[in-house]
């Protein structure tokens, strides 16, 4: 017995040194798991931009992509749900154990009974094939919805990035454009108090030039206070410091939405990510209908012990083994409740479904109105600056010769200061309208280079039966 031992005890080692080494995780090959979903199609440069140069807004976009914690907390979900995947197929696995055990008698009347060293590796599956096959399809389509909305997350996190770089580019063109106005009005203050002193204007007339400047200038203050709040919220979203990098916008923009509506639909629908994840919930629950229908099947197990060593009785045993069958007869109506609960969750999946659907086409609606508005808007801002500009010129050059009054002049340079302030914010409302389309139609991520590959296996594809 010594020398058949000792090759089954090294094997024992084997397997005890191999278990060990199989609970090792490699931390980094898990985190690349969703990183990858996230940032499919670029490079590594693309993957984190500089921000020591002028940045765009697909920059931007870049770095809230690669440094925004809550994404990152999204994808641990959806890797959490890769590992419930693995989880549920690991029914079909066996479980292996290595099981010593040291047996000894004592007997008060004469000899003691020999001690015996038993060294058993077991093997044990119990698994309902039906069920359990349910359960890991399951899975794979709610492994498919968390990476779907994963993605809507990482659409979401994008326009708003977009966003904040734009306000910030608003704010700093108001800036500018008061700053302009108010050194303009500045002059005419210093021009009105010389005319005062000599007789020429009244006391009104200065008066009002001056009340305009101030009011100027409190429109100037909260202007900067937004470009510094709106650098504050980039900084934040991006992890990264940005009070002196310089912003720029490289976009344009079109007048309307490419295509027409029933076109945008079709696309919002077949792209959209949060509509895509109400899909595979309605694939998810159906397989769990299956799987709770599949209680109703035999549950079978299986063990079997093989000896690396034996000293007790029977000495000669090696391999022992046991099969079972077990089918519910009575189950004081749990697996109904499961099949009544599972059938209400995918009457509940099928109408969130309908809803992301009509939500979707409401958004694009809305978008594509929106962009179409700003442009129009935007057009006529600047016929409206045109001819606010000229009137201006005409009440300054009557005031000069006496011809016009002071109130004209003042008010003709409150409608060109207001215009040229609407007209900022129609530039700026009609880019972020054409990034909302594009987000509502499934495409915003196409603006940075990256890539939407397919839901593969463990994402539940092909599970919509």
């Amino acid at each position: 017995m010594t020398g058949r031992g000792r090759p089954r005890r090294r094997l024992a080692a084997a397997a005890m040194v191999g278990a060990i080494a199989g609970c090792a995780v490699d931390e980094g090959a898990e985190v690349a798991a969703y990183r990858d979903v996230l940032e499919r199609g670029l490079d590594q440069d693309a993957r984190a931009p500089s921000v020591h140069g002028p940045l765009t807004v697909v920059d931007t976009m870049r770095l809230v992509n690669a440094r925004y914690e809550p994404l990152s907390i999204g994808g641990e979900d959806y890797l959490q749900s890769l590992i419930e995947v693995r989880r549920a197929a690991a029914a079909f696995l066996p479980v292996v154990s290595l099981s010593p055990s040291y047996r000894w008698e004592e007997n008060t009347g004469g000899d003691d009974s020999p001690a015996a060293l038993d060294t058993a590796v077991g093997a044990d599956i119990d698994l309902n094939p039906v069920a359990d096959m349910a359960r890991v399809r399951q899975r794979r389509a709610a492994a498919g919805q968390t990476r779907a909305l994963l993605l809507d997350l990482q659409d979401t996190v994008l326009l708003d990035a977009a966003r904040a770089h734009y306000e910030v580019l608003r704010a700093e063109r108001a800036v500018r454009v008061l700053e302009s106005s108010l050194q303009l009005q500045r002059e005419r203050v210093a021009d009105a108090r010389g005319r005062l002193e000599v007789g020429v204007v009244r006391p009104l007339d200065a008066s009002l030039v001056e009340s305009q400047a101030a009011q100027t200038a409190v429109d100037l203050i909260a202007a900067q206070n937004a470009v510094a709040t709106g650098r504050s919220l980039l900084g934040f979203l991006t992890a990264e410091p940005l009070g002196g990098v310089e912003l720029v916008d490289e976009l344009g923009a079109p007048a309307a939405a490419p295509g027409p509506l029933p076109e945008l639909w079709a696309l919002a629908e077949a792209r959209r990510q949060d509509v895509l994840a109400a899909e595979q919930r309605i694939v998810g629950a159906r397989r769990a209908v299956e799987s709770a229908y599949g209680e109703y099947f035999p549950r079978v197990s299986l063990g079997v012990q093989a000896f690396l060593q034996r000293d007790s009785e029977p000495t000669d045993l090696d391999i022992a083994g046991v099969i079972s069958l077990s089918l519910p007869l009575f189950s004081a109506g749990l697996i109904e409740a499961d099949v009544r609960t599972a059938l209400s969750q995918l009457r509940q999946a099928k109408l969130d479904e309908a809803l992301t659907r009509r939500a979707a086409r409401r958004d694009v609606e809305i978008a594509g109105d929106n962009l179409r508005y700003s442009a129009e808007r935007e057009s006529q801002l600047r016929v409206q600056e045109r001819v606010a500009q000229e009137a201006l010129n005409l009440a300054e050059a009557a005031f000069q010769v006496g011809l016009g009054t002071n109130l004209e002049r003042v008010e003709a340079q409150d409608r060109l200061l207001s215009t040229q302030l609407q007209l900022v914010n129609a530039e700026f409302d009609r880019k972020i309208a054409h990034l909302d389309l594009l987000r509502t139609t499934g495409r915003l991520h196409e603006l940075l280079g990256l890539e939407r590959a397919s839901a593969g296996p463990a994402t539940g594809a092909g599970e919509g039966g």
